[in-house]
């Protein structure tokens, strides 16, 4: 399909069309034409240097390269260089001439990303981005790419993301302690986004307790690593109550009774924003479980905090997991959380647990629980139980919406586990605690499901239970889900 004349010419006199170049394959009369049309804008370049890059011989393609990038590095806004090759000796003099290239003045560049994915492709030297020679600096990302600990202390970065990889070497040069990395944050006072990735233990130096690093800009705060080295930084981070922190555990040790706190302890400075949490969700993703807390003074809707814990497939790692997770509940959230939900294997959580959590959260208004587990049995009798009405008091007495879905396994055994919420919820409708908003939804199996699902349905005992509910509730929802 032809192009006429009229957008052909206005395609070609349009500079930023022609701004973004990939090097990563050689074709020097297109790359000199994209120069020649983007006259003087800002220039956009990516480059994967790999071995079917290099090639043979002595590292030409990179040299060619590097005498184009020299050639306009004055117009360089945005370098994306991910290192690639094992033919180290070969590009060496190329892969020095690029560090001191990406050292030297670039007065436009706002935005660098280096990776390296092998070992022994280093510049000689410590890689130093300085202000004075990047004014316009706002975005450094680093996966495996050694700087000194100066290396990032650019006052008007907005972004940095830090990474390395899991292959057993030095990686991000000093920044090995707490102390060196808060002193890259501190030299960074206009951050608003920070991404830590870190697969080996941070060295254990001391570390001034009374020292806090404030970030009053940032908005999203994300580090991953080993459960002890987060507990070990985040003492040390003031970060604003509108930021999101996301904290993901690389690796975590069952015998640890206290992930919350490990992770996050009450005296960190980020507690005061977590007091104004009103949403929690418990959810499994990926070999993960997540505890994910929602707020509403946070920027662009993002989550408050977010907690990341890796269980191996091993029978019932995920379930001490959660018991952990959930005894630690008051250590971290408010008694003022509204909404509590659980999208997980909830069939063994105790009744002892489920009152454990219904006393820390008096204040609830709203209570989600999906069970995940292929064989649900007893979990509504420990929900049905904690929530019945006490000498002391009827438990969560706020309550609004209850919403439970199950995928029922045996006719009878769900006939007395309804039962036996129906009963707890009548109890509390004559203690005054009508439940306004009640939602049943009931899924089926991949197997036989479906069977159980139509026979629960026609059973007169089921439709007797209905109107229980009914009686006991401001409303009831039933929902038969695919």
């Amino acid at each position: 399909m032809g192009v006429c004349r009229h957008w052909q010419d206005t395609i070609a006199a349009a500079p930023y069309l022609w701004s973004s170049l990939s090097l990563s394959h050689r074709n020097t009369q297109f790359v000199e034409l994209c120069i020649v049309r983007s006259q003087d804008a800002p220039l956009s370049i990516s480059l994967r240097v790999d071995d079917a890059f290099v090639g043979r011989g002595e590292g030409n393609e990179l040299s060619w390269v590097l005498d184009l990038i020299t050639l306009h590095r004055s117009r360089l806004a945005d370098v994306n260089i991910h290192l690639d090759s094992r033919r180290t000796p070969e590009i060496r003099p190329a892969l020095d001439r690029l560090a001191h290239l990406l050292q030297s003045s670039l007065p436009r560049l706002t935005a660098i990303s280096l990776a390296r994915t092998t070992d022994g492709i280093v510049p000689d030297g410590l890689l130093k981005l300085d202000p004075l020679c990047h004014p316009a600096m706002r975005r450094v990302e680093l996966a495996g790419i050694e700087f000194g600990r100066h290396g990032l202390q650019i006052s008007q970065l907005t972004t940095l993301v830090l990474r390395n990889i899991d292959k057993g070497y030095l990686v991000l040069g000093v920044v090995t302690s707490v102390a060196s990395l808060l002193d890259i944050l501190e030299a960074c006072v206009q951050l608003r986004y920070f991404t830590y990735e870190k697969w080996q233990n941070i060295q254990r130096k001391p570390v001034d307790p009374s020292r806090i690093v404030s970030l009053p800009e940032m908005r999203r705060f994300h580090v991953l690593g080993y459960l002890a080295d987060i507990g070990r930084i985040m003492p040390h981070i003031s970060l604003p109550r509108q930021a999101a922190l996301l904290l993901d555990v690389s690796r975590y040790n069952l015998a640890n009774p206290s992930p919350l706190g490990a992770i996050l302890p009450r005296r960190s400075t980020h507690s005061a924003a977590l007091d104004e949490v009103d949403v929690v969700k418990v959810h499994h993703h990926n070999h993960e479980l997540h505890v994910v807390a929602f707020s509403r003074c946070t920027y662009d809707g993002e989550v408050a905090l977010r907690l990341a814990y890796p269980y191996t497939t091993s029978y019932g790692d995920d379930i001490i997991l959660l018991y952990n997770i959930l005894r630690g509940f008051g250590h971290l959230f408010p008694s003022s959380l509204q909404v509590l939900i659980f999208d997980t294997d909830v069939e063994r959580i105790t009744l002892e647990d489920w009152s454990l959590v219904l006393r820390t959260f008096p204040g609830l208004t709203g209570l989600n629980v999906h069970d995940i587990s292929r064989t649900p049995k007893q979990f509504l009798f420990a929900i049905a139980s904690a929530l019945e009405p006490t000498p002391t008091g009827v438990p969560c007495c706020h309550l609004q919406k209850l919403r439970l879905t199950y995928a029922p396994q045996k006719v009878k055994r769900s006939l007395k586990m309804l039962r036996a919420l129906q009963i707890a919820l009548q109890k509390r409708a004559e203690a005054g605690y009508r439940l306004p908003n009640l939602r049943l939804e009931f899924k089926q199996q991949a197997d036989d499901g479906h069977t159980v699902n139509d026979a629960l349905q026609s059973s007169a005992k089921f439709l007797r239970l209905q109107r229980g509910f009914e009686t006991s509730t401001g409303s009831v929802t039933i929902i038969w889900g695919d």
